[in-house]
């Protein structure tokens, strides 16, 4: 689907902290900063059921027009996730804007949703106000914001989802938050309520907490 290109794969050195959060450095200039919009990536768009993108992989403009013109040409019907991914300083207010503008849901985390407020002029609100002001400016069906250990939340319609995040051994959090939203967004499609596809993500995101890696044997 992607042009090769001479530009070496993407590498993120990962290192853990104390309390085995991870720290990231992101190697700039590689493959993913050069993503070609081709015909078979059109053919994909077309008949995707649902996407997953964020601010990361929009900080070159070749790879920020390619993933807008895969998010425009997916079928009406598509779900739209931005998993909004502040990573050091790659992302800007007017890009958060923009694809808060196409997505149906957001999901964040509560790190970003503080950077978000700084943004935004939204430092005074709590969270579960700023999340519910977002999900009406942008019109979004869905917001997830995810606490680490304080648990998380899912805003959608008139509804708001809590769930406590399950007291497991933490090897490493590499991966969790992505495995959270990958199992919300499979319950969801297959036609699980809000607190069904909660509870899935919930306990897929502290299965990954208690492996080594971001991409264990389920």
């Amino acid at each position: 689907m992607i042009d090769i290109t001479d530009n070496p794969t993407g590498t993120v050195n990962v290192t853990l902290n104390d309390c085995g959060v991870p720290q990231y450095e992101i190697i700039e200039n590689v493959a993913w900063d050069n993503i070609h919009f081709n015909k078979e990536m059109e053919e994909l768009a077309r008949k995707t059921s649902a996407v997953c993108f964020g601010t990361l992989a929009q900080r070159s403009i070749l790879s920020r027009n390619t993933i807008r013109k895969f998010l425009n040409t997916v079928p009406d019907s598509c779900i739209k996730i931005f998993d909004i991914n502040l990573r050091q300083n790659f992302y800007s207010n007017s890009i958060i804007k923009e694809s808060l503008e196409i997505a149906n849901i957001l999901k964040l985390n509560d790190d970003e949703m503080h950077i978000l407020a700084d943004l935004d002029n939204m430092k005074e609100m709590s969270e579960q106000e700023i999340c519910l002001k977002l999900k009406e400016q942008f019109s979004l069906d869905i917001v997830i914001l995810t606490k680490g250990t304080e648990g998380s939340f899912v805003f959608s319609g008139n509804e708001i989802s809590f769930l406590p995040t399950p007291k497991v051994y933490v090897v490493d959090t590499v991966g969790a938050g992505d495995a959270f939203t990958a199992a919300f967004t499979v319950a969801y499609l297959n036609g699980k309520s809000i607190n069904e596809a909660h509870e899935s993500a919930v306990k897929v995101s502290a299965f990954v907490c208690q492996q080594q890696g971001g991409m264990p044997r389920y």
